[in-house]
């Protein structure tokens, strides 16, 4: 048995001399009690907890905890409980107990009653004082290292600190200097309370915040909204052309007409005009003018007023049945825009005229009316957008631009004796009805192809590169329609000799109608290909896709003789003609028809 602990009242009950009675605590130098102890400071200490001498307290019996004998049938006192009192029946406070607040106070050690009674009325003559007396400013509590507090009660720690950090006891300094709210309340039981109170208003906070689905309502109604605005904005990208302004120096609106160009220039035929430099913005207009008319060349140009006078502006000008100027303009190599060059041309063509030549910079080019009997109109320039509102007739006729569209008319037709070029890059094609008797090229890079109808007795070229393809009908002897990252769709396929159409990770969709022994080749990858035939196509067949996709046909003739008959791999010969046609494509199916009459 271990020895007994001075210091906790509950190893009384686990020492061995218990059983024996108190004989053992009378005398604390007998056997027993040296044994227990394991030495004669053991003794001694128990010497420590007799209670007060008493006769009648002696011969007590001393009860193990939960034992119930039948001179006590309530059981044995609690281990905490003081010394039984002193006083008898006849005594005046006889049955009373004694109130002891602040019992569990770990900063108060265990007094008697006499003393706790003394302490309270101390008390609460100090409580009566402040009532009258202004309360004085009371000194922050001493630092953690300073304060050796002394613990007496076995409900709190040890290593219990009641000030955890400086900042909080700093933050909680107003509630030192506000009344004591209870009688007998200690400032470390103040301090147990506040800290409690503070935990659980922070969790409570904590926890209403993570509750409150407000921002979550709110941030998702903005995220709903943009991509709402950017599935419009994809859809409508096609048909919505945002033009983007010339980028202008803030000097421009303070700019002067240069004087030295003649405002305007009488053409007797055609019009060739050149415009050499940079250009801020401005414009080029082209009109039509009746019979038996004198055309004209009409230019405005202002500039920062430093330029007005410099020997860099100028022009040359030829006279003649062909009206050549050409006009000079300081170079901006670098896109500073350290100057401002504003030019507003309007070109006025007589019934007569032959050719259309332009060859300018950053400005938009807009021919309003008709040309007719035309030999050559060609148009090039850079981040301008030109428009041929109205139908054209000529020979050739070549438009040219970058980082803008080409808009075609869509009520009037463009017929060549020759050619047809139209050229842009990040920027769209749209046209309606194009014929040439040789050729028809649409080039774009970055942009899309938008056409009606197309022919050319020759050769048709479409080409882009991440973007679209759509045209309606295509009639020539040879056809070659290729983009990257974009879908094609060919409505429509009249060609004599081959069709070839390439593309890249996006479907085809085409009818080929009207030649049975057409040479077609359809070629894409990662992306679906759905193919209409003539159901008089006569030629070899090679259809092929990756494994683990199919190749579908229909062909109500059944006339296809298989050499290699795969899920995904078809290939044979139908009714023995001499066209070819293969279908390529990876990661999808495809299916091919032969039902077009």
């Amino acid at each position: 048995m271990s020895g007994f602990d001075g210091h906790n009242p509950k190893s009384y009950y686990n020492y061995s001399e218990y059983d024996r009675g108190n004989n053992s605590f009378d005398n604390p130098n007998t056997t027993g009690a040296g044994t227990a102890g394991g030495s004669s400071s053991g003794g001694s200490n128990n010497n420590y907890y007799r209670p007060a001498s008493s006769k009648a307290y002696d011969q007590n019996v001393i009860h193990k905890p939960d034992e119930v004998t039948p001179s006590s049938p309530s059981g044995p006192p609690p281990p905490y409980s003081p010394p039984p009192p002193q006083s008898t029946s006849s005594s005046t406070d006889y049955g009373t107990v004694t109130v002891q607040p602040g019992l569990l106070d770990p900063t108060r050690s265990y007094m008697d009653p006499l003393q706790q009674q003394q302490q309270q009325q101390q008390q609460h003559q100090k409580q009566q004082h402040r009532q009258y007396q202004p309360i004085p400013q009371q000194p922050p509590p001493e630092p953690q290292h300073q304060r050796q507090p002394k613990w007496s009660n076995p409900h709190i720690p040890r290593g219990w600190q009641d000030n955890d950090n400086d900042e909080e006891q700093q933050g909680n300094t107003a509630a030192y200097n506000r009344p004591h709210s209870g009688r007998g309340e200690s400032n470390a039981s103040r301090m147990i309370r506040q800290a409690l109170h503070s935990r659980s208003r922070e969790d409570d906070d904590d926890r209403s915040e993570a509750a409150d689905p407000g921002w979550c309502k709110k941030w998702c109604k903005f995220l709903f909204l943009a991509i709402l605005i950017w599935l419009v904005v994809l859809k409508y990208s096609d048909t919505i052309h945002f033009t983007s302004p010339t980028p202008m120096d803030p000097s421009c609106h303070a700019t002067v007409a240069w004087e030295e160009i003649p405002e305007k220039i009488n053409i007797e035929k055609d019009v060739w005009v050149s415009i050499e430099g940079h250009v801020t913005t401005g414009s080029v207009i082209v009109h039509s003018l009746p019979d038996n008319s004198e055309g004209s060349i009409q230019t405005k140009i202002h500039v920062t007023p430093s330029l007005a006078d410099d020997n860099q502006l100028s022009y040359e000008l030829h006279e003649g049945r062909q009206t050549q100027l050409t006009i000079r303009l300081p170079q901006d190599d670098n896109n500073q825009n350290k100057y401002c060059i504003k030019v507003d041309m309007e070109i006025w063509l007589s019934d007569k005229a032959e050719q259309l030549r332009i060859a300018i910079n950053n400005l938009p080019v807009k021919i309003t009316d008709a040309l007719r009997q035309m030999d050559i109109t060609e148009v090039k320039t850079s981040n301008g957008v030109i428009e041929l509102n109205d139908a054209w007739e000529g020979d050739k006729l070549v438009l040219q631009t970058t980082n803008a569209d080409i808009h075609l008319s869509s009520t009037g037709d463009i017929e060549a004796r020759n050619a047809v070029h139209l050229e842009t890059s990040n920027g769209a094609i749209h046209a309606n009805n194009v014929v040439s008797k040789h050729y028809i090229d649409l080039i774009n890079a970055n942009g899309l192809v938008q056409v009606g109808h197309l022919q050319g007795d020759d050769r048709v070229h479409v080409e882009t590169t991440n973007a679209e393809v759509h045209i309606d009908k295509v009639t020539t002897d040879e056809a070659s329609i290729t983009s990257s990252n974009g879908w094609v769709e060919l409505s429509h396929a009249i060609v004599d000799n081959s069709l070839i159409v390439k593309t890249t990770n996006n479907p085809i969709d085409i009818q080929v109608e009207g030649v049975k022994n057409v040479h077609t080749q359809l070629s894409t990858t990662n992306a679906y290909i759905s193919a209409h035939m003539t159901s008089e196509y006569e030629g070899d067949i090679m259809f092929r896709t990756s494994k683990g996709n199919f190749i579908n046909i229909e062909d109500p003739s059944e006339t296809i003789d298989f050499n290699t008959n795969e899920p995904f791999m078809k290939q044979g010969i139908r009714l023995n003609g001499k066209g070819d046609f293969s279908v390529i494509t990876t990661n999808a199916d495809a299916d091919i028809f032969f039902d077009i009459k």
